[in-house]
């Protein structure tokens, strides 16, 4: 931007062409960094929570530490919880609930050994090779 500055003999005031006033530069200022500081990634940002929203401005994750340790909760589109992971003193826990809210499939390693729930009317588990073929399967 172009100034051109005149002064009057012995006024002191000066005439512009061409020149943004003080509001528009402050205004182009504001925008500039607006843009800068949406553009810009943080090498690590540091909280005890995140929190994502979906667009009706619902909670449907959130990543946060609690009292027993590090836990991250995915909810549906009702706001119900669906998954957990969390790794507690005892251990970690990977836990699904269904539609109606309950605990369905549970999946820990814990200090005193790993294991795997699951409930339904007709609970099962299978175990399967890398080729998907059973090998093994209860009841």
């Amino acid at each position: 931007m172009a100034f051109k500055l005149e002064w009057e003999r012995g006024a002191g005031k000066e005439t512009r062409e061409g020149v943004m006033t003080l509001e528009e530069r402050v205004e182009n200022l504001e925008r500039e960094l607006a843009h800068m500081k949406r553009d810009r990634v943080e090498p690590e940002v540091r909280a005890r929570s995140f929190v994502l929203v979906d667009d009706n401005g619902k909670d449907r994750a959130a990543l946060a530490m609690t009292e027993d340790g590090p836990r991250l909760f995915l909810s549906d589109e009702n706001g119900e919880p669906r998954v957990t992971l969390s790794v507690q003193k005892d251990g970690a826990r990977l836990s699904l609930w269904d539609e109606n809210g309950k605990n369905r499939v549970g999946l820990s390693v814990l200090k005193n050994g790993p294991g795997v729930s699951v409930t339904k009317d007709m609970p099962n588990l299978t175990l399967m090779d890398g080729k998907g073929k059973v090998v093994w399967k209860a009841p």
